[in-house]
């Protein structure tokens, strides 16, 4: 199998990202805080060496998301469903 395409939703930096990765291979290079290590960690916690371990924490969603749980919570609102996603379509 091959991964085409990657998907995340609220990890990090990463609010709505969407990568398309070449046949043969793919580079992913950037300026410093722009998501390249969060891209590589929600990878290693979904699929990597920590996928079997509960690994995740309220530090690793997106800022925005976490205010959102934040008003939610403070307000005493029902909570709808809130995710964290990694999608890849092979």
């Amino acid at each position: 199998m091959k991964i085409r395409k990657i998907k995340v939703n609220n990890y990090r930096l990463l609010k709505k990202f969407e990568l398309d990765l070449e046949k043969d291979l793919s580079v992913i290079i950037g300026k410093n805080n722009c998501g390249k290590t969060s891209l590589l960690s929600i990878l290693d916690k979904f699929i990597g060496t920590r996928a079997t371990a509960n690994a995740f924490s309220y530090d690793d969603f997106n800022i925005g998301f976490q205010k959102e749980i934040r008003e939610i919570v403070e307000n005493n609102e029902a909570i709808t469903l809130l995710s964290l996603s990694l999608n890849i379509p092979y």
